[in-house]
């Protein structure tokens, strides 16, 4: 017979509109993800600190509705989503679980939280991180340590990409992070010009359109998704390093060839599904051109990698809804 915590249904929290791993983890967990939409980066900083206020209030309210023993997964950062998760789930006896994105403890933007992030990382059930080097040096207090891919869900159908040119097609998925090569991608899109078109996605507002680069901006998942089925290579980039990139699960998902920096916890996860770059120009655009002469070879190896993800995901999954 299945307990009462056994069966409750998880709560996965993100303190963000939409996040693909957020939602494919309430997937795989048979529970539901809850957006907290109100907090936007680069906002004023009195307009976040009014978001985070009602966000936190929110996921009081989400865990202290949650059955005793249940469990909760919380999105990092920001560090107070897993403070407000954790002092509802004290009262609640829900499992609180954060689930570590790499800008949380790698990205010097949040560097500030990072003391009081350690003390909540020391007080949850467990911790979710995408690569081991995460957490390398870091004192997690004993706390159990899952490594979870990104678990794959069909991508939404039936949207439009954007006008595109004849020809092959690279895109850039850019989040305007500031580990994100824009500069070298644009250059390496002067190199193609001719060859194949660069599309960066998201809102780049210093960056301007020229031939062989389009800048659709910001795009609805269902045209996101079209975009990148209309792919010829996709790319994910960055110059840190223990910091993984949806760019490249999307890619698999897809089965589009996978252009990947050339970090180490890249190259260990997508292996040869990938062709691995430094991020010069002339690397990237060599790196492009590849991609796009060992297509076959590339997504064999995709359709290879994705399956044994898959497994993956679903026995981290396994060991998670079983924490205690």
């Amino acid at each position: 017979m299945r307990t009462r915590a056994a069966a409750a249904e998880p709560l996965v929290v993100s303190w963000i509109p939409y996040h693909g791993r957020s939602e494919g983890l309430a997937r795989a967990l048979g529970g539901r993800a809850e957006w907290m939409p109100w907090a936007q980066a680069g906002g004023a900083r009195s307009r976040t600190l009014v978001g985070w206020g009602r966000s936190a209030l929110r996921t009081v309210r989400l865990v202290l509705a949650v059955p005793r023993g249940g469990l909760v997964v919380v999105m990092c950062p920001p560090v107070f989503a897993l403070v407000a998760a954790l002092l509802a789930g004290r009262v609640r006896g829900a499992r609180v679980v954060a689930d570590l994105h790499s800008g949380a403890l790698n990205n010097a933007t949040w560097a500030w939280s990072h003391g009081l992030l350690r003390r909540c990382m020391r007080r949850c059930s467990a911790l979710l991180v995408t690569n081991e080097q995460l957490l390398e040096g870091v004192d997690t207090g004993g706390r159990p340590v899952l490594v979870v891919h990104d678990p794959a869900f069909p991508l939404p159908e039936g949207g439009e990409a954007p006008p595109l040119p004849a020809g092959p097609i690279v895109v850039f998925p850019a989040s305007g992070g500031d580990d994100e090569p824009l500069a070298e991608v644009v250059e390496a899109a002067r190199l193609l010009h001719g060859e194949a078109t660069v599309v960066i996605t998201g809102r780049q507002p210093a960056l301007r359109e020229e031939p062989g680069l389009l800048l659709p901006g910001f795009l609805d998942a269902p045209s996101y998704a079209a975009l990148l089925r209309r792919a010829d290579v996709v790319l994910a980039l960055t110059t840190r390093e223990a910091t993984m990139q949806r760019a490249g699960y999307e890619a698999l998902e897809l089965g589009r060839p996978l252009v990947c920096s050339d970090t180490a916890v890249l190259r260990e996860a997508f292996g040869a599904a990938a062709v691995a770059t430094g991020s010069s120009p002339e690397r990237l655009a060599g790196a492009v051109r590849t991609a796009l002469r060992e297509q076959d070879r590339l997504l064999a190896a995709s359709a290879r990698l994705r399956e044994a993800m898959h497994a993956e995901v679903m026995a981290a999954v396994r060991a998670l809804l079983a924490v205690s």
